[in-house]
């Protein structure tokens, strides 16, 4: 105590600093446990479910994307069910990863170092974010990596739900594909998409899967298992903390009803053989879509199975573009398939009418430069309209364009649907181009010249067209003149089958064409396909179609103004001319308008004729079968026969042959017009056939392996010349297994 005497006036002055002393630790201590009551007690159910989810492992329930139909209800897209090996990153331990990937290789054949490429490339995502390992695997080995459990720490199976594209190469273009969304797509959906998009989603990426993503898309559901500290789901009877765990389940995509005939869609696909190019087959009173095929294609499935790289490079190589889809994203020279819609202007201009006539030499001379017509050598001589588009006279449209005018030939010719998008519900369609003096001087800032107005006039020059838009055009004027915008999608609905929206005809425009301005196209179509001489004549022309349409080839090198011209098919394959075809039918009633086009086929009549009148034949078929399931049968039948097959025979009044067969029935001369479809034209006989139409004089013959036909014994007997109402007698045609009632007295 003496020590610390004289000392006083030192502790008097840090007496005062552990007073201050005391004053921290007290707000401290008052801190720590406000904390701690803030913690514990404020936001202890939060943080417990956070605690939980130390050892709740999260899954995600994928939903399945809608499923796409046809018209008729047949599936063109469904799902399957995939298992993926995936690997969390979270749940490896790094002394354990390297025993782990060399069993894990082993089970799946996969070399280790590809696995451990795999997890470097992803170590940008969060470790909790499971990470692709290989897709696809089998159920031997997904039995092998359960077994295995205890070796694999961080090791998974996921099912996954992928897409089956069921029509396979035939709609890979229109139908498109899915993938992974990548990071540019997850900034540009997430923008808008509720709910949004996380890495790993799979998307659209072309064609009706991207157009329509947001409809056929689901809603993932989540599920949470309880792990251990290795990821590895607890197996049952072991101990679990929360007893039980909740889950939220997926909801399901809508699903699409296309207007697209599947069987009318194989049969185009059939009828490319191995041609390049794209065809495009319309309603030309709704704008329905009824075909649309693009060739070379390719198999939207094996995207969806992950696509190696090897095929990918060659899809993305190939000169001939299968990515694309050729009928909306190419554009090209319409060539001769131009002139019927240079004819209407040149018409509803006033510049010619039906007795117009114009001689052809074979060339036309413009200024310094000599024009030619595809007749080199001796022309088409006198041409009048009709004969114009018949024998697709290159002169007559020279001299009927420049009198027209390159502005006046354009308001028209857009008023039918060309030189602009159509409006289709497909993704990247391109828009064409119908040149006029005001686009010239914009683009290249000089005047346009009359000498240029006469390329555009036989389709050639500046003008370019869509294959899609040339339909449209060419089913303003099967129609009469109503512009309809080409559609793809009849209805949605939802998983269940319940509809959601339908779709009706969206007219854009109706154009007010003059009757005998429409007559004169539509009888130089006509005459295309059924008049000797017509360019289509022996390539499309089939007894009882009554197939209207144009031919027209597009020069891919420019024709040489001296000397002999190569011949195309002498040529290198890349510069040999495109062929065209556009038709309708039937002539008189319009109800399919198809458009082809065969690049480097060299001409239109042979290169795409003969797929446009196989998509024609199919159609038509079809639609008489569909639409009049009873076919008619009259009293005043004198004769039922069968010709051209020596099985025939008849026994107890069936009438019985096999393919190939032909059936056919007469009628009396007063009753055929009331009696037979006005397709079947030109004699007396009728036609019962099914499956696939045939060119035959009088007969239209079915490709079924065997045909029975059985009439009823009143119609057999029936030996009066006037027919009365028809009635039910329950006679029945029959082939493959299919029936139809045969109506008869």
């Amino acid at each position: 105590m003496s020590s610390l005497l004289g000392q006083q006036h030192e502790i008097k002055e840090f007496q005062g600093r552990f007073q201050l002393l005391n004053i921290i630790l007290i707000i401290l201590f008052v801190l720590i446990t406000g904390r701690l009551w803030f913690l514990q007690i404020m936001r202890g159910s939060k943080f417990f479910a956070f605690s939980q989810q130390n050892f709740l492992r999260q899954e995600r329930i994928q939903a399945a994307r809608g499923m796409i139909y046809d018209r008729n209800g047949t599936i063109l897209v469904d799902n399957y069910p995939s298992f993926d090996v995936v690997i969390t990153p979270q749940f490896l331990p790094k002394e354990a990863q390297a025993s782990t990937i060399n069993i894990l290789s082993k089970i799946i054949h996969i070399d280790a170092e590809e696995i451990h490429k795999k997890l470097d490339k992803a170590k940008g995502s969060p470790r909790f974010m499971p990470v692709l390992i290989k897709g696809e695997v089998s159920q031997d080995e997904v039995g092998l990596i359960k077994s295995k459990n205890l070796d694999l720490p961080g090791v998974d199976v996921q099912m996954m739900m992928k897409r089956t594209y069921l029509s396979q190469d035939v709609g890979g273009s229109l139908l498109g594909f899915v993938g992974e969304v990548n990071q540019d797509e997850l900034a540009q959906y997430n923008r808008h998409a509720v709910p949004g998009y996380s890495r790993g989603d799979i998307i659209g990426k072309s064609g009706i899967e991207l157009q329509f993503e947001s409809t056929i898309r689901g809603i993932d559901g989540a599920a949470y298992i309880e792990v251990d500290a290795f990821g590895r789901q607890k197996l049952p009877g072991e101990e679990v903390l929360l007893g039980r765990s909740t889950s939220k389940g997926a909801i399901a995509g809508n699903n699409l009803v296309l207007t697209i005939d599947q069987e009318l869609q194989n049969t185009a696909y059939k009828a490319f053989g191995n041609k390049i190019g794209s065809l495009v087959a319309l309603d030309p009173n709704s704008g329905e879509i009824l075909a649309m095929v693009s060739r070379p294609s390719f198999n939207p499935t094996e995207f969806s199975r992950g696509i190696d790289q090897a095929k990918w490079s060659a899809l993305i190589n190939d000169p001939f573009d299968p990515l694309r889809n050729k009928a909306v994203q190419n554009h090209y020279p319409p060539g001769s398939t131009y002139k019927p819609f240079v004819l209407l202007a040149a018409l509803e201009k006033g510049v010619v009418n039906q007795n117009t006539t114009f001689f052809c030499p074979g060339y036309y001379e413009f200024g310094t430069r000599r024009f030619r017509c595809w007749r080199r050598e001796h022309g088409h001589g006198v041409v009048d309209v009709d004969k114009a588009i018949v024998q697709s006279c290159d002169v007559f449209f020279y001299r009927a364009g420049l009198a027209t005018g390159i502005d006046e030939m354009a308001d028209v010719i857009k008023s039918l649907g060309l030189g602009s998008k159509t409006g289709v519900n497909l993704p990247s369609e391109q828009p064409g181009l119908i040149p006029s003096k005001a686009w010239k001087e914009n683009r290249f800032q000089t005047p346009w010249w009359p000498g240029e107005t006469l390329s555009q006039s036989i389709g050639q020059g500046y003008v370019l067209t869509t294959p899609l838009q040339l339909a449209v055009g060419f089913a303003t004027i099967a129609n009469g003149g109503t512009v309809y915008r080409p559609n793809i999608l009849k209805r949605v609905e939802q998983s269940d089958g319940i509809i959601l929206k339908e779709f009706s005809p969206e007219r854009i425009r109706v154009n007010d064409i003059p009757e005998p301005h429409l007559k004169i196209i539509k009888d130089g179509l006509y005459g295309v396909v059924n008049k000797q001489g017509g360019t289509a004549y022996w390539t499309v022309r089939t007894k009882g179609l009554d197939i209207a349409g144009k031919t027209g080839t597009v020069q891919v090198l420019r024709m040489s103004q001296t000397g002999e011209p190569q011949k195309c098919e002498e040529s290198e394959f890349r510069f040999r001319d495109h062929g065209w075809f556009v038709g309708y039918a039937p002539a008189d009633n319009p109800k399919i308008v198809v458009e082809a086009i065969a690049e480097h086929s060299c001409h239109g009549s042979s290169g795409a004729g003969p797929i446009v009148k196989a998509v024609i034949e199919k159609y038509l078929q079809d639609a008489v079968i569909a639409s009049n399931p009873v076919i008619p049968v009259k009293t005043g039948i004198s004769s039922i026969i069968a010709s051209a097959d020596p099985g025939f025979r008849r026994d107890d009044d069936v009438l019985s042959f096999p393919y190939p067969a032909f059936a056919e029935y007469r009628l009396p001369r007063e009753s055929r017009k009331r009696t037979l479809d006005p397709r079947f034209h030109g004699d007396d006989k009728g036609v019962i056939a099914r499956d696939h139409v045939i060119a035959s004089d009088h007969v239209i013959a079915s490709e079924a392996k065997q045909t029975r036909v059985e009439i009823a014994e009143p119609v057999l007997n029936a030996v009066k010349d006037l027919p009365s109402p028809p009635r039910n007698d329950g006679s029945v045609i029959a082939s493959e297994g299919k029936q139809s009632q045969l109506e008869g007295e």
